[in-house]
């Protein structure tokens, strides 16, 4: 198995395991050398979650992906993260008209990040139609206007 992993590797690379006797001591001699485990990737991470802010309703889905995405890159690094602070920073990302949905969901009883991801996509539906019905019946209302 050392020998498929050297020839896999160019002269330079070869150099950093060449004194390695088994493929786990050299997996590991080449995850120190590539692997970024500094302590600015997760701190530049939670500066991007703290930037987040969804300004309308239409842009919460893609808060949410974003969220997510950030999250999954931290526990690669091997940080801990909590349904709680996924939620928390979700929240604190959402636009004024989430006010009404984020005091209901304090107070239900299932904290879980994915009970709270269904129901805000299930609200950002309900708050795209009603936007979207509101601009329908000022359409309609707008056509049987009279002039005198």
């Amino acid at each position: 198995m050392l020998s498929l992993l050297g020839s896999c590797l160019s002269d330079d690379i070869i150099l950093k395991v060449v004194d390695c006797v088994t493929f786990r001591e050299a997996w590991k001699v080449l995850q120190q050398c590539f692997e970024k485990k500094t302590i600015y990737e997760p701190i530049s991470l939670y500066r991007e979650l703290c930037k987040l802010k969804a300004n309308s309703t239409s842009e919460v889905s893609a808060c949410l992906s974003e969220v997510k995405r950030i999250f999954s890159q931290l526990k690669n690094p091997g940080e801990t993260v909590s349904d709680k602070l996924m939620i928390g920073t979700m929240m604190s990302a959402l636009p004024e008209s989430y006010e009404t949905f984020l005091t209901v969901w304090t107070t239900g009883s299932d904290q879980s990040f994915d009970d709270f991801h269904c129901k805000l996509m299930s609200e950002t539906e309900d708050q795209l139609l009603r936007h979207e019905n509101k601009g329908q019946a000022f359409l309609v209302k707008g056509r049987h206007k009279k002039s005198f």
